[in-house]
């Protein structure tokens, strides 16, 4: 029985349809998100929102370039209030390799420049 079982699984990801062809093809995503700054956690939760834009090269490779944005996130104490704010662009290579009709398995492999700002203001101090 589990040798019917390895084989009618393995038969699964072999035996693969014609699937659609995405190649030429571009696309544009996005996320929306939460974050948390677990390195100075006073700091309330920002939201994100990323967008990206993709092109297919071939059916199982894509490229994407994609922007991030991080809410600020404030402070505010008796002294003053801080403020923190980051972003990321990125850049990607995605590989698919289609299991079955309704399954991908897919990778994604990329570079990510971050960047934050901080400033503030406590007792009439101002830091940046």
């Amino acid at each position: 029985m589990k040798k019917i079982a390895i084989v009618a699984l393995l038969s699964t990801l072999v035996a693969t349809p014609a699937l659609a062809d995405n190649t030429g093809k571009m696309y544009i995503a996005g996320d929306l998100g939460s974050a948390s700054y677990s390195n100075v956690s006073p700091f309330p939760n920002p939201g994100v929102i990323r967008i990206a834009f993709g092109s297919h090269f071939s059916p199982n490779l894509a490229a994407e370039i994609g922007y991030s944005k991080f809410g600020d996130s404030t402070l505010t104490g008796p002294g003053g209030s801080a403020t923190i704010s980051a972003s990321a662009f990125q850049i990607a290579a995605i590989g698919s390799f289609p299991l079955n009709p309704q399954f991908d398995l897919i990778g994604k492999l990329g570079l990510s420049h971050n960047s934050s700002k901080g400033g503030g203001l406590a007792a009439g101090i101002t830091t940046s």
